[in-house]
């Protein structure tokens, strides 16, 4: 299975006969199964023709499955003798260039002959006739000196810049919003609208999409949960993981139940155990830990009060084979022994266990892996790239419909909002998040 699938949308590249030039635009899907940087590189049998060859924007970002668009300018040197010539296109992962990489099929470049000689004078003298009727025609009939917009959706700023400028417009405004239509850096909106008549040299305001709306799930206190099977084995851990998320209480009043943030449980509510709990004490939900069993329980736990409403903080949990570990907004809270092999389960559940929690949670990390304190704080802000040595679960919640949780670490571990196939009372509401994180 290729990492990229390349198509030239065409079967060959015609350059002009005047000015030596043409261009096409290759199609570039990610299969690669993580986000990534892509790089595109013209390959060609001679080196000497490499110089023939310019890639736009040759670095882009890909999401997985996201298809982009390299642009590829061919100008061929005015020696160079008519013929068909050929290139491919190599697109590469910049984070593995030597082991992610595909080739695009051969593609060739027809060039003309100069198509020397002059025409008939009287071939000229009929071109010349038909032009100053035409120009007679445009003012009698009517020149209302307007100029029509240009189309410039799904490009970007450079290129859109590039087409207004030669329709005798001007690059007005640039402003951005995210998208979950266009890739990051592409035109969304345009005003005025393309098609519009506009006086010569009017400036083109543009929105150019600045990605993906960030996401979180709100959870409403009461049933609402996300499900991910542990078909993989990958939170079935022995002696050491780590749990982390970023949540915005709405509520921390009790009702005399635990709730979780993230659990790895035996089975679908209503609940038979569980292996490892981040979870809200029974008694007051501003008092939160991490229970660990194997089978006995033991659980580090924070003070009264540390988890405070309206506000996000980070949460995070460690146990090393020897300790549990808790930490708040990177901070170190509660240490306690513990030793053994952690339970197994079945499903890692997010926002429930006897109660559900209230309010928002986004950016669920699971590793298996005892991160240290310094791992903890050095990514807490930031969004991960996946495919990170331990990182086996990594939720985002960026989705803006569906019932679909992806996993963005690569392990595959998909997981689903509530308890059934479609929408219903149990799914966690998708709002915008504005978690601090980058």
């Amino acid at each position: 299975m290729p990492y990229f699938t390349i198509d030239p949308g065409t079967d060959h590249v015609a350059v002009d006969t005047s000015t030596r030039r043409g261009s096409v635009v290759f199609s570039v899907q990610n299969k690669s199964g993580v986000a990534r940087q892509i790089r595109s590189r013209v390959s060609v049998e001679d080196p000497a023709q490499e110089d023939w060859y310019t890639v736009k924007e040759p670095v882009q970002q890909a999401r997985v499955d996201e298809t982009l668009q390299f642009s590829v300018d061919v100008a061929v040197p005015p020696e160079v003798e008519a013929g068909r010539y050929h290139f491919r296109l190599t697109a590469v992962a910049e984070d593995d260039p030597d082991d992610v990489h595909d080739v695009s099929q051969q593609v060739p470049v027809q060039v003309p002959p100069d198509g020397g000689g002059k025409f008939p004078w009287w071939i000229v003298a009929v071109v010349v006739a038909v032009v100053a009727v035409a120009v007679v025609m445009w003012i009698v009939v009517g020149n209302d000196g307007g100029v029509g917009v240009p189309d410039v959706g799904g490009l970007t700023v450079e290129a859109a810049q590039e087409r207004l400028v030669s329709a005798g417009l001007a690059l007005g405004d640039v402003t951005e919003q995210p998208s979950d239509e266009e890739p990051e850096g592409r035109v969304v909106a345009q005003d005025p609208a393309a098609g519009t008549d506009v006086e010569p040299g009017t400036a083109v305001d543009l929105v150019v999409s600045s990605g993906v709306p960030n996401g979180a799930l709100q959870f409403d206190g009461e049933n609402d949960f996300v499900s991910v099977p542990n078909t993989t084995g990958d939170f079935n851990f022995q002696t050491q993981f780590t749990v982390e998320a970023w949540v915005r209480p709405q509520s921390v009043a009790s009702n005399g139940s635990f709730a979780a943030v993230v659990q790895h449980a035996k089975t679908l509510p209503p609940f038979s155990g569980s292996a490892w709990t981040l979870f809200l004490d029974r008694n007051d939900h501003s008092r939160w830990g991490l229970s660990v069993c194997v089978p006995g329980c033991d659980s580090a736990s924070s003070g009264v009060g540390n988890l405070q409403v309206g506000q996000w903080q980070h949460l995070a949990a460690t146990y090393d084979g020897a300790q549990i570990r808790i930490y708040r907004d990177g901070q170190l809270l509660d240490v306690a022994p513990h030793t053994g092999q952690v339970s197994n389960a079945n499903v890692l559940l997010i926002g429930i266990w006897e109660d559900s929690f209230h309010g928002l949670i986004d950016e669920v990390r699971v590793w298996n892996v005892a991160r240290s304190q310094n791992d903890v704080t050095a990514t807490m802000n930031e969004t991960l790239s996946g495919d990170l040595p331990g990182l086996v679960g990594y939720w985002r919640f960026d989705e803006q419909t569906g019932q679909l949780a992806e996993d963005s670490s690569g392990a595959g571990n998909d997981g689903h909002l509530g308890a059934g196939a479609g929408s219903e009372a149990s799914d966690p509401q998708r709002v915008p998040s504005d978690a601090p994180v980058d």
